[in-house]
């Protein structure tokens, strides 16, 4: 999430309060030292490595955390989450309770977590989770059978029970999809180490196929992405499969690599890089 243009304060006050558009406390501290008695154009909060749990890396989030900001109503729209140990995942059903603007989620290695909390909020318009190993592909699926309908974005990485069971219910049940990535997701394109020791997506013409389910299921569908790989090594005949398929690109996180070869950009559609 952009930092640019934050500025520390010390304490959330009346005087402040009317002036803030993203709250991102640096610890648990601030919390207490709320003394606005509103928020009312504030649009995101981050909480991101507030402190140390005691019997965990993770930070502590808590209910009696997410209480005072709660409590003065701002008409939040996007939460980011990460490097956190949740109370419970009643800690997110909480939040999502008492803001049903929230349209953009991301949770950012954040335990526990199942997704079944997001089932009884309205939908999401975006959503990125990362870094958790844990989560099953019943559980991704379940979410998007109930709430997959609104979705524009997702982002799932670092997620092992990504597989070909995420991808039928999002061709079916994400409609409005217009982006996705599956980065470090091995079940759907497995990582390869490069020459100079870098993880990189092993992007094949045989692995990328499902693009085609995706393409026919959800026709706002313009990117997919994977992570970074080297454009050198790609299969030549993944851009005129990419071309069958309406202009779909794939995005290219990596380093733009030179010399530039044809295979990046075939007319206005295929093969791009970020």
């Amino acid at each position: 999430m952009p930092r640019c243009g934050f500025i520390p304060i010390q304490h959330v006050s009346a005087a402040v309060g009317t002036q803030l558009r993203v709250w991102a406390p640096s610890s648990c501290r601030p919390v207490n030292e709320l003394t606005a008695t509103d928020l009312p154009n504030i649009h995101t909060i981050e909480l991101r490595a507030l402190g140390r749990a005691s019997d965990d890396s993770r930070v502590g989030v808590t209910g009696a955390f997410i209480a005072k900001p709660a409590s003065l109503h701002p008409p939040l729209r996007r939460v980011f989450l990460g490097d956190c140990l949740l109370e419970s995942e009643a800690t997110i059903a909480d939040l999502l309770a008492v803001f049903p603007t929230i349209d953009a989620f991301h949770l950012d290695d954040i335990y526990p977590l199942t997704l079944a909390a997001l089932e009884r909020h309205p939908p999401l318009r975006h959503l990125d989770i990362r870094s958790y190993t844990g989560l099953s592909s019943a559980s991704i699926v379940s979410y998007l059978r109930k709430r997959g309908g609104e979705l524009r974005f997702l982002r799932c990485e670092g997620i092992s029970g990504v597989d070909n069971a995420v991808v039928d219910i999002l061709s079916t049940h994400a409609l409005r999809l217009e982006a996705v990535c599956f980065m470090d997701c091995p079940n759907i394109v497995p990582m390869s180490v490069s020459d100079d020791g870098s993880e990189t997506a092993a992007v094949t013409f045989q692995n990328i196929q499902f693009l085609a389910l995706l393409a026919r299921g959800c026709p706002q569908l313009k990117e997919v992405s994977f992570g970074s790989f080297n454009v050198k090594t790609v299969d030549r005949r993944v851009v005129p499969f990419l071309e069958t398929l309406g202009g779909r690109k794939i995005r290219n996180f990596g380093i733009r690599v030179e010399p530039v070869c044809e295979l990046m950009v075939v007319k206005a559609h295929g093969l791009v890089l970020a």
